[in-house]
């Protein structure tokens, strides 16, 4: 099915709509259905943690609606899911470009069309979705969301802290990626619910990285959308000091600042010999089995998947000393960790392993068999199935308990 690409349907698509065999909870009045909403306008992990929980919530037997906004970000999640059958709708409702009365409004006639078991909400920071997180909780449908990134630099008014504060109160499940993401919300926003879940992200596994070649300087390679936030400079900078015959970097990913890091990078005399910046990477699994190293040079994170996935190769990483990235890497026990916004320490850290690569390399495979066990899809995925199930059945539970009375 095609998705809507504006919130408003045409005549012929609201009736193609309305005439659709489902039923009000789910196909033919049989099979559980989960409307799965995120407001996201980047792509990166939100967009893989969506992918991974639509085909593990569909081979479980529901049928899922996914609802986007309509920013370019979230092509990349219609893009795979169409093909495969999954209905995408995409609608204009993130927060920072629509009125909040909009916003419900757009909700609100998902909720008619579709009539789900269980609304699931990813959110890309604690301030994302409030009116979609407000709207489910007062139709009183039930309310899963999964906080995918939390940092306490993020900046939220006392009005919608109040009112996020309300929203976890309401929901019947909350979901963080890792223990500091919880740990954040609770001791720097007030932010506690007494349905709490750490579920972390999930990763699929590859063979051990295989040190055959022999290359003439490092390799170096960073995944990260080029923000702000990624400390792409940082890493520039590191660069700069370290000798044009050790090492060269390779930059996947896009962003507001590609054209001023590329800049930034001609400005230190760094040619494309030195650093090249790739764009957007569909395939980070083959990028990864070309390079020695991994640097994750951010300035914050949640649970970052280019991390997961490097780690999950075996591969080398360096990354600073982030919340998010102090999980996968377990504290620097599978791999180093450096301070934010400091280039000296991280081209130190970069020299050593040129030194010494043996020991990172260890690191790397010691959290390769970590993930294995604990971020494996099948097992996080069907944790997250399992809320839903447990939801929907004592929902209707309730439902039986007001009919009969």
């Amino acid at each position: 099915m095609k998705s809507s690409p504006t919130n408003e349907f045409s005549e012929t698509e609201e009736c193609n709509v309305r005439a659709n065999p489902f039923g009000k909870h789910g196909f033919l009045n049989s099979t559980p259905h989960a409307l799965i909403v995120s407001d996201v306008t980047l792509p990166g992990g939100v967009s893989t943690h969506i992918i991974q929980l639509v085909e593990f919530a569909e081979q479980s037997g529901w049928r899922i609606t996914v609802l986007l906004d309509t920013s370019q970000g979230a092509d990349s999640i219609s893009s795979y899911l169409e093909p495969r059958g999954t209905y995408v709708e995409r609608f204009s409702i993130y927060h920072g470009n629509n009125p909040e009365d909009k916003i419900e409004k757009t909700i609100k006639e998902a909720f008619a069309r579709h009539h789900p078991d269980i609304v699931h909400v990813i959110c890309g920071s604690i301030r994302s979705a409030v009116v979609i997180r407000e709207t489910t909780i007062r139709e009183k449908l039930p309310l899963l969301f999964t906080e995918q990134y939390v940092s306490p630099a993020t900046l939220v008014t006392p009005d919608i802290l109040t009112r996020i504060r309300c929203i976890y109160e309401g929901a019947h499940e909350v979901i963080f990626v890792c223990r500091e993401n919880r740990k954040v919300c609770t001791e720097h926003f007030g932010l506690t619910s007494a349905r709490c879940h750490v579920i972390p992200n999930a990763i699929k596994i590859g063979p051990r990285k295989q040190w055959t070649s022999v290359h003439p300087r490092l390799r170096v390679l960073c995944v990260a959308r080029l923000t702000q936030q990624k400390g792409i400079d940082i890493l520039i900078k590191a660069m700069t000091s370290l000798s044009r015959q050790k090492a060269t970097l390779t930059i996947a990913g896009d962003g507001d600042l590609s054209p001023s890091l590329r800049e930034f990078a001609r400005s230190h005399a760094l040619g494309e010999d030195i650093i090249r910046f790739t764009g957007w990477c569909d395939n980070v699994p083959h990028l990864l089995d070309q390079h020695e190293l991994f640097v994750l040079p951010s300035r914050s994170e949640g649970q970052p998947f280019a991390l997961l996935e490097a780690l999950a190769l075996g591969l080398p990483c360096i990354a600073t000393d982030t919340p998010g990235a102090s999980d996968v890497l377990c504290g620097g026990a599978f791999g180093e960790l450096i301070p934010i916004d400091d280039p000296v320490s991280l081209e130190s850290a970069i020299l050593r392993f040129l030194a010494c690569p043996e020991q990172l390399r260890e690191k790397a495979l010691r959290g390769q068999e970590h993930l294995r066990q604990h971020h494996n899809p099948e097992v996080t995925m069907r944790q997250v199935v399992g809320l839903w199930n447990k939801n929907r059945e004592s929902t209707r539970e309730i439902q039986n308990r007001g009919e009969r009375a």
